[in-house]
């Protein structure tokens, strides 16, 4: 049963709780706050506490309605234990200091903004209020039961009274459980009493509570108390299954509970059955807890829709860890501390024994886990593997998953995969060779995912090229000229170059290559070739991933350099063509007109193909060679060179003439394609 802070503290709360708390109910981790121990209990008090209620102060000290031992304990926010009233031993109350009279069955607890503590006897009917100096007085109740009577409050009788809360206006308020009602108490001035007058309940039991003005409305068995910091005050109605809210005007409304007796559900509150509610608690937001006594589960009420926070719905000693996978067993007072964490008052444990060991429980909240760090990613096909270091701050509970995810940079469209595991690495498939991606990572834990981690740096996945295709291969003077085609995927990066490998005997290629051009390539002269002999050639593309797969092999000839003739020999024609054998022609196979000098071999001149040249005249004339073509123009002169006046004409039909100068023929070579 929680007490009013003040509009002040509950600010300063409002801005510690966490993130969308005010519309999502968070998670809770339990642990064991004070008890649970038959050997010690209590530190410093006897073994067997029943604590009924507890009230958290506005410097986080805890009080503690302490009904076996009959006294009221603190448990200051460093952990030191006192008893601030009661001497341990049941009997009658009397004003004075606190801790030397005593006690019968302190029931409910609650603390003002100013430190002073009011405590519910149940037994002796009354409420005390003990100020921070320690002193004791009775300010409701005569100590016999019976029916209230509105005027001074002293002077009023009460009936098992059960909880108690108190309002920023110094207002006590009561559950009068078995009169019914809900009283309330103004503050004493000049010593005289407060006056007491009926808040809620009408004294009937035999309806369900109704909306409206509160004073009309039937309660059955109020016993919790809690009131927020515009002074509505919470009522847990623990045989009606609801949970009721009265405004300082004295309005009422159902906030919680269909009437039902059950077990809660997660979803519209109203909807829901409750299992006699005992025990209720309100945070600065707003929200609402509530204990259930009889299935020991505790639900949080945020605006109109009830979660169950804590509680599995059996009745056994609480376990440390996630707060729904503990049992609990008579959860019979609550507060709510400025964290938003919540203390539970377990009156009893496993099977209802007094002699267990009673404790406090703390629902801590667990946010959520801080991002990961060091993200850093490396390329592969279609594919990233993801690394980073795990989160500093889990915060609370363990880790249950890493989520890594892919932005596109080339194309926003294509990013968004994921993929999720325990640990790093992690690797993500399904990505677009060429495109450049980053990588952030988020950690899941049981209070949620963790904001995205910084992005990693940009990385390109990619994979070898497809196969080029060679598409011709054409005989060359003691060569071989190879074109060929682009791979139809460059597997997402620049192709760095082209791998020609040779052969002599089809299949046969050297695992060395023969030449090594540009990427940009598309064509390549092979050149040292022995004349006349058949080559086989494959190619491959590279990039940085490495090479492509071989392609399909492709062969060519080598041309020759000289003239083969059916129709006359070398020594004929050389004599011919040039009086000191400087220089001669070869029509090659391949339709190419070369001129060589005799004496070393080496090329003077090479023609475009015959197709680009037919017609062509070769003329040797005053010692000069010249190549015209068909409109006249000189085309190719070489050296000097002595010579009788001849022409060597390159007929249309692709044959090699040797004209006199009357135009006679004095020879014909071979056709173009027939070979040199």
């Amino acid at each position: 049963m929680v007490s009013i802070i003040t509009t002040t503290m509950f600010a300063a709360v409002a801005s510690t709780m966490p993130a969308g708390a005010g519309s999502v109910a968070p998670v809770y981790e339990l642990s064991v706050y004070a008890g649970h121990n038959v050997t010690t209990g209590w530190p410093g008090a006897p073994h067997y506490a029943t604590p009924q209620d507890v009230a958290i102060d506005k410097s986080g000290n805890l009080y503690i309605a302490d009904g076996n031992n009959a006294q009221v304990e603190e448990i200051t926010a460093q952990g030191v234990f006192s008893v601030i009233a009661g001497t341990g031993d049941r009997g009658t109350t009397t004003a004075g200091p606190a801790t030397s009279t005593d006690l019968k069955d302190p029931v409910g607890v609650a603390v003002d903004a100013s430190g002073n503590v009011y405590i519910s006897d149940e037994t002796e009917s009354q409420i005390y209020e003990v100020t921070p100096g320690g002193n004791l007085s009775i300010i409701a109740g005569t100590g016999s039961t019976g029916a209230p009577t509105p005027g001074p409050a002293t002077s009023s009788n009460l009936w098992y009274p059960a909880g108690v809360a108190v309002d920023s206006h110094g207002n006590v308020y009561i559950a009068d459980t078995y009169n019914n009602v809900v009283e309330k108490v103004t503050p004493s001035v000049n010593s005289q009493p407060g006056t007491l007058s009926i808040f809620a309940g009408n004294g009937n039991i035999n309806a369900a509570p109704s909306p409206g003005p509160a004073t009309n409305s039937d309660l059955f068995n109020p016993w919790g108390l809690a009131v927020d910091a515009a002074n509505n005050l919470y009522i847990a109605a623990e045989l009606d299954n609801r949970i009721l809210k009265v405004t300082p005007t004295g309005t009422l409304s159902i906030i919680a509970g269909n009437g039902t007796r059950g077990t809660p559900t997660n979803g519209a509150a109203t909807s829901s059955a409750l299992d006699e509610p005992e025990s209720i608690a309100v945070d600065s937001s707003g929200s609402v807890y509530v204990g259930d006594l009889l299935d020991g589960l505790i639900s949080k009420i945020t605006g109109s829709a009830l979660a169950v926070i804590a509680g599995n719905g059996k009745f056994a000693d609480p376990t440390p860890g996630l707060a729904t996978q503990s049992g609990f067993d008579n959860p019979s007072g609550l507060d709510v501390d400025s964290h938003g964490n919540v203390l539970v008052a377990n009156v009893q444990t496993s099977g209802n024994d007094p002699a267990d060991a009673s404790a406090i429980d703390e629902l801590s909240v667990l946010a959520p886990p801080a991002p990961p760090t060091a993200v850093s990613a490396t390329a592969g096909n279609a594919q990233a593997t993801v690394s980073f270091v795990p989160p500093t701050s889990t915060g609370g509970g363990p880790i249950s998953k890493y989520t890594v995810t892919a932005h596109d940079a080339t194309n926003a469209a294509r990013g968004g995969q994921t993929v999720s595991g325990a640990a790093s690495p992690l690797t993500l498939s399904h990505l677009t060779n060429g495109d450049s991606y980053t990588f952030t990572v988020t950690a899941t834990s049981p209070g949620g995912t963790s904001v995205a981690s910084s992005a990693s740096r940009a990385v390109i996945p990619s994979t070898t090229p497809s196969t080029p295709l060679l598409t011709s291969s054409a005989s060359r003077y003691k060569g071989v000229k190879l074109s060929w085609n682009a791979p139809a995927s460059t597997g997402g990066i620049a192709i760095t170059s082209y791998q020609i490998f040779q052969g002599s005997t089809s299949g046969g290629e050297s695992a060395t290559p023969v030449a090594v051009v540009s990427g940009t390539a598309t064509s390549a002269d092979i050149t040292g070739l022995n004349a006349w002999s058949t080559y086989y050639f494959t190619i491959k593309a590279v990039n940085a991933d490495g090479s492509s797969p071989t392609s399909l092999e492709r062969s060519a000839v080598a041309s020759s350099d000289q003239l083969a003739s059916p129709q006359t020999n070398l020594a004929t024609f050389q004599e011919l063509i040039s009086s000191n054998n400087a220089y001669f022609a070869v029509l090659q196979g391949d339709g190419n007109f070369v001129v060589s000098s005799f004496s070393t071999g080496a090329v003077l001149f090479q023609s475009k193909t015959i197709g680009a040249q037919k017609g062509h005249l070769l003329t040797l004339s005053a010692g000069q060679l010249k190549l015209t073509n068909a409109a006249g123009t000189v085309v190719w002169t070489p050296k000097a060179a002595k010579g009788t006046a001849t022409t060597l004409q390159l007929a249309n039909n692709g044959s090699l003439v040797l004209l006199t100068a009357a135009k006679a023929v004095l020879w014909t070579g071979t056709a173009a394609n027939s070979g040199g």
